[in-house]
């Protein structure tokens, strides 16, 4: 089994945010930028990868070229 954590990395532009609590939503994190993440989550290049604490707004897919599949995100327990 694998299990992964993938969280925005601060307030995200959901409706969990009361549209009265932000005047300009520009400035939290778009739910499209997990796309990326999420892909690559579910494609092969991940397998093996396990209990990561990735953060979406962090993600470098380039970063993944040079570095193994193992070191995305941080360890998902303390």
């Amino acid at each position: 089994m694998t299990v992964n954590a993938l969280a925005p990395g601060g307030p995200a532009n959901t409706r969990m945010i009361p549209a009265t609590e932000v005047a300009d939503r520009s400035t939290l994190i778009q739910p499209e930028g997990h796309d990326r993440a999420i892909v690559w989550l579910m494609s092969p290049r991940s397998d093996g990868v396990t209990g990561r604490r990735i953060i979406a707004k962090e993600w470098d897919a380039a970063r993944l070229t040079s570095e193994s599949a193992e070191k995305v995100g941080t360890p998902a327990g303390w």
